[in-house]
């Protein structure tokens, strides 16, 4: 081989050896810009942050996130860049993210944490629990249950995700060489209200990994990822939950709140004897600013379908024919679906007016 053609064989490997890497960009997805958030007194309040990360690398990257310039989370792509940002205090913040520690390079957010609310029930309330494939009394959620003999934890309740303040029974021995998981686990808590009848709103904020069964004062008020119809301890739940570690806003009507002692149970159902965690946590706050809901309304074939989100419990679907005066009446043919309700009407029947009201 002759000098030239070594000269241009070293210069083609040069070439294709030094490829020009694509800069790392990083977006804030999660919180958007101007959000404001609400913290009842007494009330942790959690922020979920999220990130779009493009061209990130082979190995992928961390994303570290930062508020008024100080290190506040930090999330990598196996949870998609999504992490959350514990104990907010109510204040202003401008948000700002890198794929480098101390160099934040993705577009600003600004959101507000505001004080509202009262917690009824928080992170520091204390639960009966019972666990260990127990099958409790047929009256365990309703007020006059008789717990003396089940222990009391803090939340977060569970196993599996190293989060828990109190770890539950959870492996099953009797099974043979191969431990199940129990299926169901059980929660109660009382609680005291004050001039219940001025709260003008109630959120109840639930934690569940897999299913879940909430009453308020012996009255079922939420059903999550189970089958409809009776349950028992051995009910596994619809699937599995998705998204885990969340806490999902519920609205309910503060009219079931009663004047002195109040009872909140909570059943939660593993999906599979094989299953490796479950959580359980709640939060209960009255008069919060409610977020209005929003009413979708489409049209499919000869039917008019109105829908709104399942978290909010306490709203009445409404109809009346005439505007200013008539008669708003509620709409029957109301169905629960995993995410919405849903009403589905003929565009042939007489005109109407639609509405939500709590």
């Amino acid at each position: 081989m002759n000098s030239r053609c070594a000269l241009w064989i070293v210069l083609v490997a040069l070439v294709w050896g030094s490829p020009t890497l694509a800069q790392t960009i990083v977006t804030i997805i999660s919180p958007t810009n101007g959000t404001h958030f609400a913290k009842a007194a007494d009330l942790e309040l959690n922020v979920t942050l999220q990130a779009q990360v493009s061209n990130p690398g082979p190995g992928g990257v961390t994303v570290y996130f930062y508020a008024n310039g100080a290190l506040v989370a930090t999330a990598s792509s196996l949870r998609g860049y999504s992490t959350t940002w514990s104990n907010v205090a109510p204040g202003n913040y401008m948000l700002v993210a890198g794929a480098e520690a101390g160099l934040p390079t993705s577009n600003p957010v600004t959101i507000q944490v505001d004080t509202y609310g009262v917690a009824l029930v928080s992170g520091q309330s204390i639960w009966k629990y019972l666990d260990g494939g127990a099958n409790p009394a047929t009256n365990w959620f309703r007020p006059e249950a008789d717990l003396g003999v089940w222990p009391s934890g803090l939340p977060q309740f569970g196993f599996g995700e190293s989060d828990e303040r109190t770890i539950v029974n959870f492996l099953n021995q009797t099974g043979g060489i191969f431990p199940t998981i129990y299926v169901t686990y059980y929660f109660h808590h009382a609680f005291a209200a004050t001039n219940a009848a001025a709260n003008s709103n109630l959120v109840l904020r639930l934690l569940r990994d897999d299913g879940a069964i909430v009453y308020l004062n012996g009255q079922e008020i939420i059903r999550e990822n189970m089958p409809s119809g009776p349950v028992d301890y051995l009910t596994y739940a619809s699937a599995g939950a998705g998204p885990e570690n969340v806490f999902d806003d519920h609205w309910i009507n503060p009219a079931l709140l009663l004047d002195g002692t109040n009872h909140l149970a909570v059943e939660i159902h593993n999906q599979g004897p094989h299953s490796e965690d479950i959580s359980f946590d709640l939060r209960l706050v009255a008069n919060l600013p409610v977020p209005p809901p929003r009413l979708s309304l489409t049209r499919a074939g000869t039917n008019l379908v109105a829908a709104w989100p399942r978290s909010y419990l306490g709203y009445r679907f409404e109809a009346t024919a005439q505007l200013g005066g008539g008669i708003w009446a509620p709409v029957t043919n109301v169905a629960t679906g995993i995410t919405e309700f849903r009403s589905t009407n003929s565009v042939t029947d007489p005109a109407r007016f639609f509405r939500l009201s709590l």
